[in-house]
C-alpha cells in the first residue's frame, strides 16, 4: 500500500505549525518583564519608551505575582525620583516575596529600601535590609553575583557597624570556596576598602598580600600592582612617606598588557606619588608626575576622566598652596569644584581632601574663619570616610587657624584630638610625619604628661616601619621583578629569541650518529645568552615547564630535517633536559604525552634527560610519571650521573633507558681507580639491563680510544671531539672522520 504524499505533506505541515505555536506560547509564558528591568538596571540605563510600554502591557495582563508587580511599580517611581512612593511599593514587594518571586526582586527590593534608609539616616534599618538582600542570594550563585554582593554592602559602609557586618559576610562568601580567582580578587579588594575605612591597617596589609598572591595565579598584573599601590597608601596612613615613595617608584605599569588598565594603574600610582612628594616637600618631582597624568588623560574616554581631572586639580592646588602660591592654588581648586560631586562617587575621601586644601588656601589668605569652616567641613566628611592622614592635616590646619584668632580652647581641643588619634587601635602614626607638618612643638607640649604613650608609639612606629620595609624588600619588589622577568620571557617566546643548538651523540666504533642533545640558547640583539642565565630566570618565574614544552615542540618540528643528515643511524633519537620538578608535575607530563601523541613521530624518538638541579620530594609520583612517560613513547635518561651521590639511588628506584656520565669521568679515567671501577660497574649494568651509556665531555682522540676499549655495547660519545652544539641548518656540515 503506497503513501499518500499529499496527505503526508498536510500532516507534516500541521505538526510543524503546532510545534512553532507551542514554542512561542511557552516563551510567552516564560517571559517576565523583570528580566528586562534587571538588564536595564545593570547596564545603568534609563527606562526607554519601548520598555515602558512592555511594562504597562505586563501590568495590565495581571500575570505577575504581587511581589513582582509592586517591585515594578516601585521601580517606575524610583525612575521618576518619587522616593516616598517608591519606598512604599518596595516595602509592599518585600512583604509579598514568595518562593516563585524573581531573584532580582527578592534582592533589590531590600537593596533599594536600604538605599532609602541611608538617605533618611535610619542606619539600623538600612543594615537590616542590606543583610536581607544578601541572604536572598543563593550561595550557589555567589560566583556570578560577586559584584551584586559588594553593591549591597557598599550601601552601609558609611558607619563602622555596617562595615563590620559587610566584612563578616564578604569573608563568609570568600570562605565558601565557590568563587573563581577573579571573583575572589574583586571581593578581597572590597574587603580592603572596608578595612581602610575602619583604619584596620593590619588586615589591610594582609588583604593586599592575598590579592597579590591570587593575582600571580592568573597572571593578573593589573590587580597585583594596584594592590602594591594600596600598600603604599597604608604606609602613608602610618606616616611612612619615604617608604610609600619607594614602593610607588618600584611599580612598573608597563608590565600590564592591556592599554586602558595600564593607564588606569599609572594614573593611580602618579596621583599617590605626587601627594606623597608634596608632603615631603619634593615639589618639582610632584609637579612632573602631575604633568604626566595630563598626558595619560588624552587616552581616557570613560566618565572616570572627570574624576581624575578633579582629583588632579585638588592635588595641584595642594601643591601650590604648600609653596605659598595662593592665586594658582585658588585657580585649580575652582576647576576641581565643577566636577566635585560627580568625582566624589569615584574616589573615597575626595571631598574631605577638597575642603582641607580650600581651608589651607583661606588660611594663607588670612581668612581664618572661612578656613575654620572648610576644615571642619572636611572633618564631617572624614566621619563617613575615615582617613588618618587627612584627619591629621585637617586638625593641624585648625590648630593654626584657631591660634591666629586667639582661640586657645579650640587649639587645645584639636591637639587632644590628635593625641586620641594616636591612642586608637591600628592608628599608629610615624614620627616622620611631624617633620613635614607644622606645630610639632604644640603637639609635644600636650604629650608632656603622656610619656608612656610616647614610648609605646615610638616602638609601634619602629615596628610598623620594619613591617613596611619587610613587605617592600621581601614581598613587593620581588613580585614586581618576577612579573618583569615573566613579561620579558614571554616576549622572547613571541619574538623567537630562543634557539636550539644540537650536539651529536656518536657511536665511536662506527662513527655513526645515534642521537642529538637539544641545548637551549637565547639570542638577544645578536648577543648569545648561555643556559645558566636562561635557566635561572625561568626557575625564578616558575616557567621551566613553559620552556620545556616549547623545546619539545621545536624538536618535533626539526626532526624531519634531521633525517637528511649523513652518518645518521636509522633509529636515532633526540634528547632534551627536564628537571625532576617537572617530572613531578603531572600537568606538564600530561602535556608532554599529548604533544608526542599528536606528533605521530613514533616511540623512542624523544629522550627526556632528567637533571637534578631541583630535588624531588614525592618519589612515588616521580616513579609513576616516569613509567607513564615511557609507556607513552619517551626514552628516559639520567643526566650528569656521578655529579651527585643521590643519582646512585636513581638506578634502583626508577626505570630508565640511558645513563649519561658526567665529564668528570672521562677527565679522571686514567688517574682514578674509583672512576675506573665505577665505569666497569656501569658497563656490566648496561649489558644486564640493555641500557645505553653516553660519555659526555669527550674532547680528544686518546679519550675516544679509551672508551672504545671499554665496550662495544651501546657505549656512546658526546663532546667537542666530534662537534660543539650547532644550529639545525649546520648539522649537515658535520664530518665524522677518525
Amino acid at each position: 500500500m503506497g503513501i499518500d504524499i499529499k496527505k503526508f505533506k498536510v500532516v507534516f505541515f500541521f505538526i510543524i505549525c503546532t510545534l512553532i505555536l507551542c514554542y512561542f506560547n511557552q516563551n510567552t509564558k516564560d517571559y517576565n518583564v523583570v528580566n528586562d528591568i534587571e538588564k536595564n538596571y545593570k547596564n545603568n540605563e534609563k527606562l526607554d519608551e519601548k520598555l515602558n510600554n512592555k511594562i504597562k502591557i505586563e501590568l495590565e495582563k495581571d500575570a505577575l505575582d504581587n511581589s513582582e508587580k509592586y517591585f515594578i511599580l516601585g521601580y517606575l517611581q524610583k525612575e521618576e525620583k518619587e522616593d516616598e512612593k517608591a519606598k512604599e511599593y518596595f516595602e509592599l514587594s518585600k512583604n509579598s516575596i514568595n518562593k516563585n518571586t524573581h531573584d532580582f526582586v527578592k534582592i533589590y527590593s531590600n537593596k533599594f529600601l536600604a538605599d532609602y534608609m541611608v538617605k533618611n539616616n535610619n542606619f539600623k534599618k538600612a543594615i537590616e535590609y542590606a543583610v536581607e538582600a544578601f541572604n536572598n542570594i543563593n550561595p550557589v550563585n555567589y560566583n556570578e553575583s560577586y559584584k551584586i554582593i559588594w553593591e549591597i554592602f557598599e550601601v552601609i559602609d558609611d558607619e563602622e557597624e555596617g562595615r563590620d557586618i559587610a566584612i563578616q559576610n564578604i569573608k563568609k562568601v570568600i570562605h565558601t570556596r565557590l568563587l573563581s580567582v577573579d571573583s575572589q580578587i574583586y571581593l578581597y579588594r572590597s574587603l580592603h576598602n572596608l578595612y581602610m575605612l575602619n583604619r584596620d591597617y593590619t588586615e589591610g596589609i594582609k588583604t593586599s598580600l592575598k590579592i597579590i598572591k591570587l593575582s600571580e595565579k592568573t597572571n593578573n598584573t593589573y590587580y597585583m600592582l594596584k594592590s602594591v599601590v594600596d600598600l603604599s597608601y597604608i604606609a602613608r596612613e602610618l606616616g611612612g612617606y619615604d617608604t610609600a615613595i619607594n614602593i610607588l617608584n618600584s611599580i612598573e605599569s608597563d608590565l600590564v598588557d592591556d592599554k586602558d588598565l595600564r593607564i588606569d594603574l599609572e594614573v593611580y600610582r602618579l596621583l599617590n606619588l605626587a601627594q606623597c612628594e608634596n608632603i615631603t616637600m619634593k615639589y618639582d618631582s610632584a609637579q612632573k608626575h602631575l604633568n604626566k597624568i595630563s598626558e595619560y588623560q588624552k587616552f581616557i574616554t570613560t566618565p572616570k576622566n572627570k574624576s581624575i581631572e578633579c582629583l588632579k586639580n585638588i592635588t595641584i592646588a595642594d601643591l601650590y598652596s604648600s609653596q605659598g602660591k595662593s592665586e594658582l592654588a585658588q585657580k585649580h581648586i575652582n576647576i576641581a569644584k565643577k566636577t566635585l560631586d560627580e568625582a566624589g562617587e569615584t574616589y573615597y575621601g575626595l571631598k574631605s581632601y577638597y575642603y582641607i586644601v580650600l581651608g589651607q588656601i583661606e588660611l594663607a589668605n588670612g581668612k581664618n574663619k572661612k578656613s575654620i569652616y572648610y576644615l571642619n567641613e572636611s572633618k564631617k566628611h572624614l566621619e563617613i570616610n575615615p582617613d588618618t592622614e587627612m584627619y591629621t592635616r585637617a586638625s593641624y590646619g585648625l590648630v593654626k587657624a584657631y591660634k591666629e584668632i586667639g582661640d586657645t580652647e579650640n587649639v587645645e581641643k584639636q591637639l587632644l584630638n590628635l593625641l586620641e588619634l594616636q591612642e586608637e587601635k591600628n592608628e599608629l602614626i610615624s614620627q616622620k610625619y611631624y617633620k613635614y607638618v607644622g606645630y610639632k612643638e604644640d603637639f609635644e607640649k600636650v604629650q608632656k604628661d603622656k610619656k608612656i604613650i610616647k614610648i609605646v608609639n615610638f616602638f609601634a612606629c619602629i615596628m610598623i616601619s620594619g613591617m613596611m620595609y619587610f613587605l617592600l624588600k621581601l614581598i613587593v619588589i620581588p613580585n614586581i621583578l618576577t612579573e618583569k622577568i615573566k613579561r620579558k620571557i614571554k616576549l622572547y617566546f613571541k619574538n623567537n629569541n630562543y634557539k636550539l643548538n644540537y650536539q651529536p651523540i656518536v657511536n665511536p666504533n662506527n662513527n655513526a650518529i645515534v642521537g642529538f642533545e637539544a641545548l637551549i640558547r637565547l639570542n638577544v640583539n645578536g648577543k648569545l645568552i648561555m643556559p645558566n642565565i636562561i635557566i635561572s630566570e625561568l626557575e625564578q618565574c616558575n616557567m621551566m615547564g613553559d620552556l620545556s614544552i616549547w623545546i619539545l615542540k621545536k624538536i618535533i618540528k626539526d626532526y624531519c630535517q634531521m633525517k637528511t643528515i649523513d652518518y645518521l643511524e636509522k633509529d636515532f633519537y633526540v634528547s632534551m633536559n627536564v628537571s625532576l620538578k617537572e617530572i613531578e608535575n603531572e600537568v606538564i607530563c600530561e602535556k608532554f604525552k599529548k604533544i608526542l601523541k599528536e606528533s605521530n613521530i613514533g616511540k623512542d624518538v624523544i629522550c627526556l634527560e632528567i637533571t637534578e638541579n631541583v630535588c624531588g620530594e614525592d618519589y612515588k609520583k616521580v616513579y609513576k610519571n616516569i613509567r607513564e612517560l615511557i609507556d607513552s613513547g619517551f626514552k628516559i635518561a639520567i643526566d650528569d650521573f656521578g655529579v651527585d651521590y643521590s643519582n646512585l639511588s636513581f638506578l634502583e628506584k626508577f626505570d630508565f633507558n640511558v645513563i649519561k656520565l658526567d665529564k668528570y669521568f672521562i677527565d679522571n679515567i686514567e688517574n682514578s681507580i674509583i672512576v675506573q671501577r665505577l665505569i666497569d660497574a656501569i658497563y656490566h649494568l648496561s649489558i644486564k639491563r640493555n641500557i645505553t651509556v653516553v660519555m659526555e665531555g669527550v674532547e680528544d682522540l686518546d679519550q675516544v680510544e679509551l672508551i672504545k676499549e671499554i665496550s662495544d655495547h651501546k657505549f656512546y660519545i658526546q663532546g667537542y671531539y666530534y662537534s660543539k652544539p650547532i644550529e639545525i641548518d649546520k648539522l649537515k656540515e658535520i664530518k665524522l672522520t677518525h
